[in-house]
């Protein structure tokens, strides 16, 4: 079975991260960037498998759960800042990744 790809943004420092993924509204936090990163994959697939188990208008809610537009622009312009200039606060870095998802 194909997987399709969702978008998902981390930031952090070493010892504290988070990621998002914009398309299913999901956090996680963790201590570095691979742990969000996998982190986040199993929650994609839990919540996703979850979803599937639902009857049908569930199922189409929970599959096009979206993060708020606010949170997407202030996430995407963060990552977009940081690739730009390398410059954000506190010294964060971000970074913008695609995980493999089960629907």
């Amino acid at each position: 079975m194909e997987r399709q790809r969702v978008q998902c943004i981390a930031k952090g420092r070493p010892g504290n991260w988070e990621a998002i993924c914009l398309d299913f509204d999901i956090c996680v936090q963790g201590a570095s960037f691979e742990e969000v990163k996998s982190l986040l994959t199993e929650a994609i697939d839990s919540y996703v498998e979850f979803a599937q188990t639902a009857d049908i208008e569930t199922r189409k809610r929970l599959l096009s759960r979206r993060a708020p537009p606010h949170v997407v622009i202030a996430e995407r312009l963060g990552v977009w800042l940081y690739k730009l200039k390398k410059l954000w606060r506190n010294g964060e870095e971000h970074r913008d990744f695609v995980a493999a998802c089960p629907a």
